[in-house]
């Protein structure tokens, strides 16, 4: 059948455009959601994490003076726990209200004080791009580059800020630095331009590496401050993940596995931050289960530790909290993942302890111990109690605040899971 064109111009013509504009959707879709995470190259896995939370200027003691960022540079040092051959970045507006725009972004190897390793540095594009504008309420990966990433070799990711930009998605950190200078300082080897020390991650939320290792996998650290490593030494990268990855790597058996951080400081399982008052505590850990664990690339196991605020801070009771764990171990089994829980650390003399509050987490302690709905049970309650004063935590584990642990406890808590949880 012969089918006549009137005007076979304007009909090429509309051809033309309309391919253009599938082929642009297609592409901005793309920067909404990683690609496949296997293919015949490789496979991706997660080496670095930090989850978002909504920005506010308060957090207990904490102020946040940086409301805005305006024609400055941030630079965000990260610590790798799984090596590879390239790498992708995640970039979060989670929670802002209008359109982020970064005006260039550059990963190299970091040094110390704000410097980066000479001859390191690598210009992150977004398709093909160095400037991207990542819509109200997205997040997006960068493109893949090929850059040798060193387990444990940490890099500086420097993103510019060109014009006002209200701080919105972030993820705040007091155990590690982030340096932040006036105008476009991307690229420079010397931190001497970076004048600003703040304890927060900006928009960026991940690290992706790929490997040749079908084996490879990560497990993630899903909980609160305690899993966050909020006293732990200043850029001494001693949370209790990192003791953890560092045990894995020390035997060739575990070696493919890294260790991915999702804690937040003061989250809930029950109740979102801001209903407490308290925005930068996110959203409780039920409802950031999608993003947070099971998006990640490689996820294989969680380890979950979480219940302490809700008593402390959401005045949740016992049965509460226990129907919440059920609800998080009865998804990550859907998802066919292995979780295993942690008991609620020691806190009398905290300043969330009273009589009632202890009582509630003896009683979550008590179910913990003896549940058969998770995978198996990391009693990091006993390893941390003085044995004198099974209440509190022991002096040498005692960051001060008589409920987080220092270097030595988190260093403790890591010694204390077995590693064979994790043999397939």
């Amino acid at each position: 059948m012969n089918i006549k064109i009137k005007n076979p111009m304007k009909y090429l013509l509309t051809f033309i455009v309309g391919c253009l504009l599938i082929s642009s959707l297609i592409g901005f879709s793309s920067l909404q959601s990683a690609p496949d995470n296997r293919n015949n190259q490789g496979q991706w896995v997660g080496s670095w994490y930090a989850s978002q939370m909504p920005f506010d200027t308060n957090f207990f003691t904490y102020t946040f003076p940086q409301k805005l960022f305006n024609k400055q540079t941030i630079r965000m040092v990260i610590h790798p726990h799984q090596a590879g051959s390239s790498l992708r970045l995640k970039f979060s507006n989670l929670y802002g209200s209008e359109p982020l725009y970064l005006g260039n972004v550059d990963i190299a190897q970091y040094d110390t004080a704000g410097n980066i390793v000479r001859n390191t540095n690598k210009q992150v594009t977004f398709q093909g791009h160095k400037e991207v504008t990542i819509p109200a309420g997205k997040e997006l990966y960068s493109d893949e580059m090929a850059y040798p990433v060193k387990e444990s070799q940490d890099l500086a990711v420097s993103i510019y800020i060109p014009k006002q930009t209200n701080t919105s998605t972030w993820h705040f950190t007091p155990s590690q630095t982030t340096y932040v200078a006036e105008g476009n300082h991307t690229k420079d080897y010397s931190g001497a331009a970076f004048n600003t020390k703040l304890h927060s991650y900006y928009w960026l939320s991940g690290l992706d590496v790929k490997v040749g290792n079908k084996k490879t996998t990560s497990i993630i650290a899903f909980g609160d401050s305690i899993t966050e490593g909020i006293n732990s030494s200043l850029d001494g990268n001693h949370r209790y993940t990192d003791f953890l990855d560092e045990r894995l790597d020390k035997d060739k058996r575990y070696k493919h596995i890294s260790v991915l951080n999702t804690g937040i400081s003061g989250n809930q399982i029950l109740r979102n931050g801001s209903e407490f008052g308290i925005k930068v505590a996110g959203e409780n850990m039920i409802s950031r289960l999608e993003r947070d664990v099971f998006s990640q690339s490689g996820v294989s196991d969680i380890i979950f530790l979480g219940g302490i605020n809700d008593i402390g801070l959401g005045s949740s009771d016992a049965n509460q909290i226990i129907t919440g764990m059920k609800k998080i171990a009865s998804k990550a089994h859907q998802k066919n993942l292995r979780i295993y829980i942690g008991t609620l650390i020691p806190m009398k003399n905290s300043p969330i302890y009273t009589k009632e509050n202890e009582q509630t987490r003896q009683t979550v302690n008590k179910w913990i111990r003896s549940n058969k709905i998770f995978d198996g049970v990391i009693d990091f309650d006993k390893v941390l109690a003085d044995p004198k004063n099974p209440d509190q935590m022991l002096p040498a584990y005692d960051s001060g605040d008589h409920l987080h642990p220092n270097d030595a406890g988190n260093e403790a808590m890591a010694k204390s899971i077995p590693l064979n949880l994790f043999l397939r």
